[in-house]
C-alpha cells in the first residue's frame, strides 16, 4: 500500500469513528428523552410521523428566502433545477 493509500484509509477510519460517535450521542440523547416522558407515543407514530402541512403564501416565501440565504452562506449558490 502506498503512503497516499495508507493516509486515505486512516482518514476514512477517523471519519467513520466520528460518525459512529455522533450517532451514539444522538442515541443516548433520545434514550434519555424517552425516559423522561410519562407516556410514550406508539411505535407506529414514532416511525411514521405522518404528513406535514403544505406551506403557502408568506410562510412559503419566508422559508424559500431562508433556504436561499443558508445555501449562499454554505457556498452552494444557485443550482439549476429541473422543475
Amino acid at each position: 500500500m502506498t503512503p497516499a493509500e495508507t493516509l486515505a484509509v486512516l482518514d476514512a477510519a477517523v471519519w467513520r469513528n466520528e460518525l459512529e460517535f455522533k450517532r451514539d450521542v444522538r442515541l443516548a440523547w433520545h434514550v434519555a428523552a424517552f425516559k423522561r416522558q410519562k407516556r410514550l407515543q406508539s411505535l407506529k407514530q414514532l416511525l411514521n410521523p405522518g404528513k406535514t402541512k403544505k406551506l403557502t403564501g408568506d410562510e412559503l416565501e419566508k422559508r424559500r428566502r431562508e433556504h436561499a440565504e443558508l445555501s449562499e452562506k454554505a457556498g452552494y449558490g444557485k443550482r439549476n433545477r429541473t422543475r
